[in-house]
């Protein structure tokens, strides 16, 4: 199952990943706030249109948006030497100091990074001068 947390929610609520995902598939996962408070869906059907909810994905779908002509090591190579691993077993993006509490935020962050040149400031995503 993918991050359901709050961060990682506000992470995935962003233009770049959302456009990705114009039908939920079957074992998708997605949110939608309802009186304030994040309610975790599953897609049980073969296709369903999005509506306003949030797709959160998970990491192999957040691997598959790395768009290169490197081997997958490669990649995760790329990936673990763009992060520091911290004592404390996060990982923490060296240009913004923002720490990620779980691989799904990990892989996110490199997606952004990579593909969008946009880096996790905590609250939002922010274009690398």
């Amino acid at each position: 199952m993918s991050d359901t947390t709050k961060t990682f929610i506000k992470m995935c609520d962003c233009e770049e990943i959302q456009a990705k995902k114009q039908y939920y598939n079957m074992g998708d996962y997605f949110t939608q706030e309802v009186l304030g408070e994040y309610q975790l869906c599953l897609c049980k059907i073969a296709s369903m249109p999005k509506s306003t909810t949030i797709w959160l994905p998970h990491q192999g779908q957040l691997q598959e948006m790395v768009k290169c002509v490197w081997q997958k090591l490669t990649i995760q190579w790329t990936l673990l030497h763009s992060f520091t691993i911290n004592v404390d077993g996060k990982y923490t993006l060296p240009c913004s100091g923002w720490k990620a509490e779980s691989m799904e935020q990990l892989w996110l962050a490199f997606v952004l990074k990579e593909n969008h040149n946009k880096v996790w400031g905590g609250e939002k995503w922010e274009i690398v001068a």
